[in-house]
């Protein structure tokens, strides 16, 4: 469901899916399977290089974090590439 970017659906709020849609504090696996690094807390953001009228939490609810321009530094905190430290 994630993949078909239907994270922001109503039947898809949290706690369904909450790692694939990006919704927590700890690394999301990428489309391959590898964890992704965890950004200390202290320095994660949400940076969005676009401006196409569009946040990195629109992106990552339509499950968009793992695609190549959304690759980190953009959107870490969003996608739930961020460290509890």
């Amino acid at each position: 469901q994630a993949a078909w970017g239907k994270c922001g659906y109503p039947f898809m709020q949290s706690p369904v899916c909450d790692v694939s849609c990006g919704r927590c504090g700890v690394a999301s696996p990428t489309a391959v399977g590898v964890p992704v690094p965890t950004i200390p807390a202290s320095t994660c953001t949400d940076y969005y290089p676009f401006s196409d009228g569009y946040t990195c939490a629109q992106q990552a609810g339509w499950g968009k974090c793992s695609y190549s321009f959304m690759q980190s530094p953009a959107c870490d905190l969003s996608c739930g590439r961020c460290g509890t430290t």
